[in-house]
């Protein structure tokens, strides 16, 4: 097998073959593919785009075990199909099968979705070269439409916390923060630059929808202020607005995004 391993700036990257183009790294149908260095980075890759899910839905699962992977741009996007159980385990939920693109150097997943069982059945049935192709992403995001749900919650709604030294505990402060943290956990992990939270703004609860939270804060970009990133257009570190639906009954992100 010519896998190979290399690194860009410190962070690992898997060529599988060399070159630039799009190359196969596993595959479970064949059983040359084993170099256990490459499979350890893939099996990392598909742990990441698996707690990015959880964070992101009610549903959730750990991982079970690879399908196929392939990377390119020397090593540095790899999109994989991968199985997972669902947590806790129960009779009535089989495992389920994802497919994602991961940013190898960037560490975050850029798509991320459930692959339909006539899909993957497509997928088993094809050739090398078409399977190579069906792992190409649909779609280009991870973002969830942030504009239905702020639609649907006008109703019941309650402050929560807010410039008001009132609702300024710290008790509040500190369970909003942690709600905002977990938002830009999901935002670090599902795009190339990476915050950490300053405060936050304020807090609505939405009772009506199972007791969501929309919460607006302040958060700083963590790389050098020389460093740009043409799809965030951030030139600097000053510090820059996002808003989030937390869902508090069931623990994970709706949305996540600057605003």
């Amino acid at each position: 097998m010519d896998c190979c391993e290399s690194s860009v700036e410190g962070v690992a990257i898997v060529p599988c073959g060399g070159g630039g183009g799009l190359r196969v790294c596993y595959d479970d149908g064949d059983p040359t593919r084993c170099d256990p260095v490459i499979i350890n980075h893939i099996k990392t890759s598909a742990e990441l785009a698996t707690d990015v899910f959880n964070k992101t839905h009610i549903d959730k699962y750990s991982f079970l075990e690879l399908v196929y992977a392939t990377t390119h741009f020397l090593g540095r996007i790899m999109d994989l199909m991968f199985t997972a159980k669902p947590v806790p385990v129960e009779d009535d939920r089989k495992p389920v099968t994802f497919r994602a693109r991961i940013y190898i150097t960037g560490h975050y997943v850029e798509f991320l979705d459930l692959v339909p069982p006539a899909h993957l059945l497509a997928f088993y049935r094809s050739t090398s070269l078409e399977k190579m192709q069906l792992m190409k992403p649909e779609k280009s995001s991870t973002k969830k439409p942030e504009k239905i749900w702020m639609e649907k919650l006008q109703e019941c709604s309650v402050v929560s916390y807010d410039s008001n030294p009132t609702r300024c505990d710290d008790q509040t402060t500190k369970i909003r923060e942690e709600w905002a943290g977990l938002a830009v956990e999901v935002y670090n992990k599902t795009h190339p630059v990476t915050y950490i939270l300053v405060e936050v703004v304020n807090a609505t609860e939405y009772f009506s929808a199972g007791s969501m939270l929309h919460v607006k804060f302040t958060a700083k970009c963590m790389y050098e202020s020389d460093t740009y990133v043409e799809e965030e257009d951030i030139w600097d570190d000053t510090p820059r607005t996002l808003h989030a639906l937390v869902s508090i009954t069931h623990n994970y992100v709706e949305f996540v995004d600057l605003v």
